[in-house]
């Protein structure tokens, strides 16, 4: 039974983590070629003086809900980002009844560049769950990267963008803004 329920955590969890992963590498790909030869210089980030900027990547929550639920069509996890939170949702079978599992987080892109995911609210059918037990249930259980670090007496999820490389050629990704009130979503790509 505590196999069934590991499974639903560590499937939202990591449908949160790679919906925002990969639509930022799918639109760094698609926008790598008209940027290759841009006569503007590399702006050096306030936060971080070895990261070289080479383009930002503005989303609306629409845009960004879009292009996750796109990524994850397959998958039996839905993910909406609202004007405040951010609702990952799944079911399963259970005695022949379907049964819904919902977690709530507030994502906030820290000074640094990372982003955290603070957790407000997890359910289980109707039933809520305490986060704390949830999120150390996930960090024990789950097989997480190394860039992530569940942070259960915080009741946060700390993704640290700075440790994940992307492609051959030594390209990281900074979280700018993640203010879903203000449909403000921005990520910087570079070295």
């Amino acid at each position: 039974m505590a196999d069934g329920k590991t499974n639903i955590w560590k499937v939202m969890f990591f449908a949160v983590i790679a919906v925002i992963f990969l639509s930022v590498l799918i639109l760094f790909f698609l926008l790598s070629d008209s940027n290759e030869n841009s006569d503007k210089e590399n702006i050096t980030t306030e936060d971080n003086e070895n990261f070289n900027e080479y383009f930002s990547v503005q989303l609306t929550r629409q845009q960004l809900n879009r292009l996750l639920n796109e990524q994850i069509d397959e998958e039996n996890v839905k993910v909406d980002f609202g004007e405040n939170i951010s609702q990952v949702t799944t079911s399963f079978e259970f005695m022949g009844r379907s049964i819904e599992a919902v977690m709530e987080l507030e994502p906030e892109a820290l000074d640094d560049g990372n982003i955290v995911l603070h957790q407000r609210n997890v359910s289980l059918g109707n039933f809520s769950l305490p986060g704390s037990e949830v999120l150390a249930l996930m960090d024990a259980q789950a097989d997480l990267p190394e860039y992530v670090n569940v942070q259960p007496d915080n009741n946060r999820i700390l993704i640290n963008l700075d440790e994940l490389d992307i492609g051959d050629n030594g390209y990281y990704i900074q979280a700018e803004t993640f203010k879903l009130a203000d449909d403000d979503i921005v990520f910087n790509v570079g070295k």
